[in-house]
């Protein structure tokens, strides 16, 4: 009997294990499920949205990444090794050897895994002959009445497909580094010295370049000449106006479940990433329509774009819009897919072509010396020069007051720093008595200029 009752308390022992395990099992698979499902609600982070934005000139594209945080790769469509992209790429630079027609594509990677991608239409144009960098003109104009020491000179060029140019003045300095305004340049330059100046201009695009020179001649000053150095100093705003490709694309985005994709905001800013100076504002934008006029958003800072007529009919609501500074602007719209049928259909993609001109302001001042000679006169006979003044540059807006001062040398000692105009001054010139008179003029040219005009200075009857 006490065997038995001891099976039974065993057996009984058993069963209230095997019960109490059941319902542990049972607790502890619901708090994992329940603790899974709030994890992944609570800290799994979304999935990534890659979107990105697009510069290029001719084959050199700059892709700049638009959702930082995450890892992934480029692919540029055109067959390169795909490049790999960290949480800390900002942007990649990638060279294009062939035109066509690419499709590039961002893939992203959050830290559990889970990758999205986005896609953009890219067309690369080829570069024909005709961007081939050229001279088109360079000349060097003597500036004033003669062609002694000190001279200035002009210099004016202007170019063609130009976006790097190298201007060697012949005066021993530095070649000048030009990457804005390089369409047409204009510098002012004195030689201090008789002999003949080698003007040198380089124009670059890519690896390829071309270049000119011009010459320019100045002489020894006369013996017995006296120097007159009439300096004008001018101030005003220089605009720099230059014209930039323009190209908004975008494709449906895939991680849309409705039939409409808003625009990932495309935006294209005045100012590029090489540009030393980020001042660079709209003036305006030109799009190419499909019936082959443009396009131009002008003045305005908004304006409506009718899609049908740039040839998208998938795109509606498209909107072109300036920032309020005009340094960026941006295309805002939707893109509609087709109801899904038995066979899914292409995802919608957009592309508009056009221009962007752009301006740059920016307070100039430029010093312009007037060397020219005067002979000291004959008893009762008068020397007379007229100085013609420079125009102000074509590219300037809101000029200042010109400013000009008169300096007389006579040999290497100056005799009258600073004669006013109009004014009448009387100084020794080559031990004799002199009176330089300097008055406001009009030359051959009807050109604002200063005449001067030098005689013998009267003996002065002394009084008893």
């Amino acid at each position: 009997m006490e065997g038995q009752r001891l099976m039974a308390e065993k057996n009984g022992g058993g069963w209230i294990k095997t019960f109490l395990g059941m319902v542990g099992g049972l607790i502890s698979g619901a708090v994992v499920m329940y603790a899974t499902a709030w994890v992944d609600k609570a800290v799994k982070p979304a999935k990534p949205v890659p979107n990105f934005r697009v510069e290029h000139e001719g084959a050199n594209v700059r892709f700049q990444n638009l959702s930082p945080g995450y890892e992934g790769w480029w692919d540029f469509g055109d067959g390169t090794a795909l490049l790999p992209t960290s949480a800390a790429t900002d942007s990649v630079t990638h060279k294009y050897t062939r035109p066509g027609d690419y499709s590039v594509k961002l893939s992203l990677t959050n830290l559990f895994g889970e990758e999205n991608e986005r896609s953009v239409p890219l067309h690369i144009e080829d570069v024909p002959t005709a961007k081939l960098p050229r001279v088109l003109s360079l000349t060097a104009e003597r500036f004033g009445n003669s062609d002694y020491a000190p001279a200035m000179y002009h210099i004016k060029a202007k170019t063609e497909n130009a976006p790097l140019c190298l201007l060697d003045l012949g005066d021993a300095k530095d070649a000048e580094v030009v990457t804005d305004g390089t369409a047409s340049l204009e510098r002012w330059v004195t030689y201090e010295k008789a002999g003949d100046y080698v003007i040198k201009l380089r124009v670059i695009n890519g690896t390829v370049t071309a270049y000119e020179t011009e010459v320019a001649s100045v002489q020894d000053a006369p013996a017995g000449a006296v120097q007159v150095r009439l300096t004008a100093v001018d101030a005003g705003t220089a605009v720099t106006v230059r014209t930039q490709a323009l190209e908004f694309n975008d494709t449906f985005r895939a991680d849309v479940k409705g039939d409409v994709s808003l625009l990932g905001a495309r935006e294209h800013a005045a100012a590029l990433y090489t540009d030393r100076d980020k001042e660079w504002t709209i003036r305006d934008v030109q799009l190419k329509a499909a019936n082959g006029k443009d396009v131009s958003l002008s003045d305005k800072t908004e304006t409506p774009l009718d899609a049908a007529a740039l040839g998208l009919p998938s795109a509606r609501n498209l909107r072109l819009q300036l920032t309020p500074d005009r340094r960026s602007v941006h295309l805002v719209g939707e893109l509609v897919r087709a109801p899904a049928g038995k066979t899914p259909a292409p995802l919608p993609t957009l592309m508009i072509q056009g221009t962007m001109t752009e301006e740059l302001r920016k307070p100039d001042t430029r010093t312009v010396p007037l060397p020219a000679y005067l002979q000291v006169p004959a008893v009762g006979k008068t020397t007379t020069e007229v100085v013609t003044l420079p125009s102000l540059p074509t590219d300037w807006v809101n000029p200042q007051p010109r400013k000009l001062n008169l300096a007389v040398s006579d040999g290497a000692a100056v005799v009258a720093p600073s004669v006013p105009i109009p004014g009448r001054v009387e100084l020794t010139l080559q031990n004799r008595r002199c009176v330089l008179t300097a008055t406001p003029a009009k030359d051959k040219d009807n050109k604002d200029a200063v005449r001067l005009d030098l005689v013998l200075a009267q003996a002065r009857v002394g009084v008893k």
